[in-house]
This record gives structure tokens, sequence and C-alpha cells, in this order.
């Protein structure tokens, strides 16, 4: 593993425009990951854990232990990756890089009307305007997109190669059941969301 030349402190031109982009986005990183709580909290957990995993194991990473940890300090969301998407319609496609049963976040971004979310095996539509945050098994479920005008979507993801390498284990579906436990501790320990 290494780390991205965009954010690279050193050697890479001080940070440049990866590492302003991160603190810029800090809050809405923290926001996501908050949603990613709600909808799959195991997986929250045990990105949470990734990443503490991560800052602690850095030599694992190729390049300065405290250059990661300097960015791993930034980073508010507990997903190990992100792409940006801008101005591109995007085919019934799945998306390998993620596991299986776990849930991506995609952030509708731009100035446009007429957005859609296609998710062809399952024959939904959904709206996808600007501000739209959607979670979606993306390894599983084809998912396409079409918007015009000016767009971009910020995809939130685990590196499935990633959390092999810090030996994370398995993250399993969240279902109904796991929904009605965690209702029930927060009752039995008076703590409410």
């Amino acid at each position: 593993m290494v780390i991205s030349p965009a954010l690279r402190l050193n050697g890479g031109g001080g940070g440049g425009g990866g590492v302003k982009w991160i603190r810029r986005m800090q809050e809405t990183a923290a926001l996501v990951g908050g949603i990613l709580a709600l909808i799959q909290p195991n997986l929250f957990d045990n990105g949470v854990q990734a990443l503490k995993k991560l800052y602690e194991s850095g030599h694992i990473v190729h390049g300065s232990t405290e250059e990661l940890r300097s960015i791993l300090e930034m980073w508010t969301s507990p997903f190990t990756a992100l792409s940006v998407i801008s101005n591109r319609i995007t085919p019934p496609h799945r998306d390998c890089k993620s596991g299986r049963t776990w849930m991506d976040i995609l952030v509708a971004l731009g100035n446009y009307e007429e957005g859609y979310a296609q998710f062809p095996s399952l024959g939904i539509q959904v709206d996808y305007q600007p501000g739209t945050v959607l979670g979606v098994t993306s390894r599983v479920v084809p998912h396409a997109a079409e918007c015009f005008g000016d767009r971009a979507c910020i995809a939130f993801y685990m590196r499935e190669n990633v959390w092999n390498k810090l030996a994370m284990g398995e993250t399993t579906w969240y279902n109904i059941q796991d929904l009605l436990d965690q209702g029930r501790q927060e009752e039995e320990n008076n703590v409410y969301i």
C-alpha cells in the first residue's frame, strides 16, 4: 500500500490540493460517516477500527509513517477511500474494490435538474438531485446515474485490499434483527440516538 500522490505531504508540494481538500471536507466526511453509522453500524465500527489500526501500524504503508499519521489525523470518515466523478454519465456497473456486504455512500453535488440513479437489476429508478445521499452495496447491485448539467458525485467506500492487509475480518450484512437487537440494548441502557 502507498499514500496517494495527491496527499503526499513531503516531496509532493507540501500536501497540495489533496490535503487542502481533505481539510475542507472534514465536516462533510464526518456527516457521511454518521449516515453509515445509522445504515450499517458494524461497518462503521470496523471502519473506525481499521483506520486506528492503520495509524498504529503505519509501517505497512510504503513511505513515511509520520506522513500517514498526519493525513489520518485530518481524515474524519470511517471509509478508507473516496472517488470523485465529475460531469459524467455512469452506465450500469458494479464497483469491484469494495466488499460484497459493505455499503458505499454516494453523494450527489452540482447544479442540474432531472438527475436519476438507476438500479437495473432491482427495477428501481430514484431521483438523484444535488444533495442526494444514497447507500448502496455497489459491488453486488449494478447501479447507474444520469444527470444533465454541472454534476459531481463523491463515492465513499472501503477498499477491500486495505481491509485484508489490516486483517480486519468479515463485516456482515446489517439486517432487521440487528436493528431490533440494537434498539433493545439502547432501551436497556437508556441510550437513544
